[in-house]
């Protein structure tokens, strides 16, 4: 790996998953089938964070906003967030009219130890942070320890974690 961010620039996968009727955003088989198309659709991810998001006015990774932080999940975090009845990143992306998620390399990321919530937000968009602390990179973490939180990509502020978007999932329903 380089020590520097890679801008955008690779071909990033579009996909599309209906999931199936009898899923609901808080069962882990919808995680399972996200995961088979991923597969299916040729993305290998070692070690994959899942931010659900608006997907309107996005057609390619290009269109999604260069933002300094992203609120995310690995896939331990986000099987435990349904053990504890807390939103999962599906259940964020389909409170949007064009649900997506996105699929980033875990390994180019870090956790954020501390911010602040930039009080002039408006609270319709993504929440933008400042006075970002960064934490432990999740290359350094083990996969089964759960990542539910705001994550940066690990040459913050160069990079965004867009840098490490690997895959566009659209949910089609």
């Amino acid at each position: 790996m380089s020590d520097t961010p890679e801008k955008q620039t690779k071909q990033t996968p579009v996909l599309h998953m209906r999931p199936e009727g009898y899923f609901s955003a808080t069962d882990p088989e919808l995680l399972d089938q996200l995961k088979k198309e991923l597969e299916e659709g040729g993305v290998i991810v070692s070690n994959p964070l899942f931010s659900g998001f608006d997907g309107a006015g996005i057609r390619s990774a290009r269109d999604v906003p260069r933002t300094d932080a992203i609120f995310g999940m690995n896939e331990a975090g986000w099987r435990e967030a349904i053990k504890l009845h807390e939103p999962n990143p599906f259940e964020y992306a389909e409170g949007y009219d064009v649900p997506c998620i996105g699929v980033y390399e875990g390994n180019e990321l870090s956790e954020i130890y501390a911010s602040d919530i930039d009080q002039d937000s408006d609270l319709s968009e993504r929440i933008q942070l400042s006075d970002i602390e960064i934490g432990e990179n999740l290359s350094s973490m083990p996969t089964n320890q759960p990542v539910r939180e705001a994550v940066v990509h690990r040459h913050y502020p160069e990079g965004s974690p867009v840098d490490a978007l690997v895959a566009l999932v659209f949910v089609d329903r």
